[in-house]
């Protein structure tokens, strides 16, 4: 199209700028629009509900089993000072699941 507008004899080099400026418009619109429908698609395909549900469901999984797992390496440590430091070193990670898990509004 450029070629076009560039070769015509008949323009003045003010009207084949503008020609240009414009026809870059409409591609960049044409291709914004492209971009938007096939976003929209996208939306229409997916159920962003369930996602979610299923995403904070699995959220849950995960923290709780992080947690048991600290338990279930504390409970192997043999020595009562190990056990206890084994705990105070988790506090965070407890404190940091149980503040996560009430941001969810987990209720069990």
């Amino acid at each position: 199209m450029y070629a076009l507008i560039d070769n015509d004899t008949s323009l003045s080099s003010l009207e084949k700028q503008v020609f240009r400026q414009y026809f870059a418009g409409v591609i960049f619109r044409l291709n914004f629009l492209f971009e938007l429908k096939t976003a929209i698609n996208l939306i229409d395909r997916i159920d962003a509900r369930q996602l979610f549900q299923t995403n904070r469901q699995r959220s849950l999984e995960m923290t709780s089993g992080l947690t048991d797992r600290i338990e279930s390496w504390r409970i192997r440590l043999v020595e009562d000072f190990d056990k206890i430091e084994a705990l105070d070193q988790g506090q965070y990670l407890f404190s940091k699941a149980i503040s996560y898990l009430i941001s969810l509004k987990y209720q069990n």
